[in-house]
């Protein structure tokens, strides 16, 4: 005969019930083990990156400090002044012949500017960038020249062009194709008497200039001159211009603009053919 023992059963339920508790404490134990270390690392992370943004900032601060002490001081058109003496230097666009609209921090303000100048773009041509070109106060030995570079002919050679071009120029006077209407830069600049074309590029580009200078009244279209960076440069040779350009000396090459002769190519006549 075989008889159930209550309270035995109950002792038995009562141990598995704190060993299943122990179990659970355990764990509990390790996951706190576990997850104790790195919250410990992440608060070092956020004390390395607090140190790096104060360094940063007084990093900054003391940059701004020495910049303000060994900045040039004086006349911001100083570059003008050292360009005065340049073989070129009747090619540069003098400052006082441009005028540059005064910008405001207030919102309305600037919104009314940039209305404005849109009109101005669209119905005075001698407005480009909120830039208003002057012709009376042109030297009259002067003769501005407008430089459009194509900056990814030949290389890392555009690039260069650019970059020295606006070294020897005023910066407003060079273009790159890429990031101008050439159309629009040629009818600002077309107010300007005795103005000259400088194309720093490939056949590609010139033949772009030229399209864009059609848009301009035939007494308005100035003259070309061609810097070749190209690969082929078959329109700069046949215009006299050469195959290269001597990059490193691009002072040389805006000396032979200053000093080329504008010539005017008629088409040659073809001869009709008459039927007999």
């Amino acid at each position: 005969m075989r008889f159930s023992d209550t309270n035995g059963s109950e002792n038995s339920d009562a141990l598995s019930f704190s060993h299943n508790a122990c179990k659970v404490m355990n764990v509990s134990t390790q996951f706190a083990d576990m997850y104790i270390p790195r919250s410990q690392h992440a608060d070092e992370v956020l004390v390395v990156l607090v140190y790096l943004t104060v360094a940063w900032l007084w990093l900054h601060i003391l940059y701004s400090i020495v910049r303000r002490i060994f900045a040039p001081s004086g006349d911001p058109n100083a570059w003008l002044d050292c360009l005065s003496r340049s073989p070129h230097r009747n090619l540069i666009l003098p400052p006082d012949c441009t005028s540059s609209a005064v910008k405001s921090g207030n919102r309305a303000v600037r919104l009314a500017q940039g209305v404005k100048q849109v009109v101005a773009r669209r119905f005075k041509p001698n407005v480009l960038n909120g830039n208003v070109f002057v012709p009376g106060a042109l030297p009259a030995s002067c003769t501005p020249l407008v430089c459009f570079v194509n900056k990814k002919s030949g290389g890392n050679q555009g690039l260069h062009t650019l970059a020295s071009l606006r070294q020897l120029l005023n910066p407003l006077q060079v273009f790159d194709v890429h990031h101008c209407d050439s159309v629009a830069v040629l009818r600002a600049f077309s107010v300007l008497p005795r103005l000259r074309v400088l194309v720093a590029g490939g056949d590609g580009t010139v033949a772009r200039i030229i399209e864009a200078s059609l848009n301009l009244d035939a007494a308005m279209r100035p003259p070309i001159a061609i810097l070749p960076l190209g690969t082929g440069n078959d329109l700069a040779r046949t215009l006299g211009w050469g195959g290269t350009a001597d990059i490193d000396n691009l002072a040389a090459s805006l000396v032979d603009v200053c000093n080329a002769v504008p010539q005017v190519r008629k088409p040659v006549p073809q001869p009709s053919s008459t039927t007999r």
